[in-house]
């Protein structure tokens, strides 16, 4: 596979779809047999600019082509005593003149604004992975598991969707999965509680059931099992933030017809705290979670505090 001047930018917020391009792109370029020999990863936090170029001029061994791939590219502080060093290494850039080494720049954002960035991307493949916003997750649990030759219900599939928050989680949580399920291509809701969360006394779907019944004991309780068995305040705070986006969104947006298992909920909730108290209710949590992160409490109370107030809400959505 050929590439401009042998010199590739992965950049991103999406993580897990970064490393999938990393993957393939240096699989296809070094056979197997010869891969530990001629891949160097060097981390743009430790290394010079000098050490990069360095690197990158240094030949394969044994084998046609070699890689090196710095991660955390954003992080390589160049010097402006490093002038030279800055000069040569953008003329090695623009002119393709080392053939039998692939230069390969990951980050997290490749700022095409600076000088010394703008010159680099002129003369490099350039491959961009946007964060997969929550609305994605759906068709993006569709289409995985119809990679693989499985097919989840639509409960099922808004279950997983709202479970999980980056796309690394979510798809090595799919393979556990479909691991389990080998043979049966049919995956159900039941299939995936069952596996995916066996040992779990509760789950935050819980909470969000306990608000829906208005049970502030059945709130405080789950709440509160889930941080004494490793959860963090902040992890339930998003999920409320996100649960209560989500019905905001169905009940006054988007209206729709055909409604999932999960939708259904949604929508109770919505009728619940209504459009005035589900914007109270993301102020409230923006507020405890603040809290939480420059208090010293345990992180009970800020459970406590929380799910108090938003039962006020709820009962003003009367």
């Amino acid at each position: 596979m050929d590439y401009k001047n042998n010199v590739i930018i992965i950049e991103g917020e999406e993580y897990y779809l970064r490393k999938k391009k990393l993957e393939e792109i240096v699989s296809t370029l070094l056979p197997d047999s010869f891969s530990d020999f001629n891949y160097l990863k060097l981390d743009g936090k430790r290394v010079s600019l000098r050490e990069i170029l360095s690197s990158w001029e240094e030949l394969p061994f044994g084998a046609p082509r070699r890689v090196v791939h710095v991660e955390n590219f954003e992080k390589v502080k160049v010097k402006s005593s490093d002038k030279k060093v800055y000069e040569m290494f953008l003329s090695a850039v623009k002119s393709g003149n080392i053939k039998k080494s692939f230069l390969i720049l990951e980050c997290e954002s490749f700022d095409k604004r600076a000088a010394f960035n703008k010159e680099i991307a002129r003369s490099a493949e350039i491959f961009s992975f946007k964060k997969v916003r929550e609305w994605e997750f759906p068709q993006k649990i569709v289409e995985y598991a119809n990679s693989k030759g499985y097919l989840i219900d639509r409960d099922g599939v808004d279950f997983i969707a709202s479970s999980f928050s980056d796309l690394m989680t979510l798809y090595s949580e799919l393979d556990k999965l479909f691991a389990y399920k080998k043979e049966d291509k049919k995956i159900t809701l039941n299939d995936i509680k069952e596996v995916l969360f066996p040992a779990k006394e509760y789950t935050f779907f819980d909470i969000q059931d306990a608000l829906i019944e208005k049970n502030l004991q059945k709130a405080l309780r789950v709440g509160t099992a889930l941080i004494e068995g490793g959860t963090s305040f902040a992890s339930i705070s998003g999920f409320l933030e996100s649960t209560f986006k989500k019905s905001y969104t169905l009940a006054f947006e988007e209206k729709p017809s055909n409604l999932s298992y999960y939708q259904r909920k949604l929508l109770s909730l919505a009728g619940i705290y209504k459009k005035e108290g589900i914007e109270r209710a993301l102020i409230l949590i923006y507020k405890v979670l603040s809290l939480s992160r420059k208090g010293t409490l345990p992180e009970t109370v800020y459970i406590t505090y929380l799910f108090a107030f938003l039962q006020r809400i709820a009962d003003r959505g009367k």
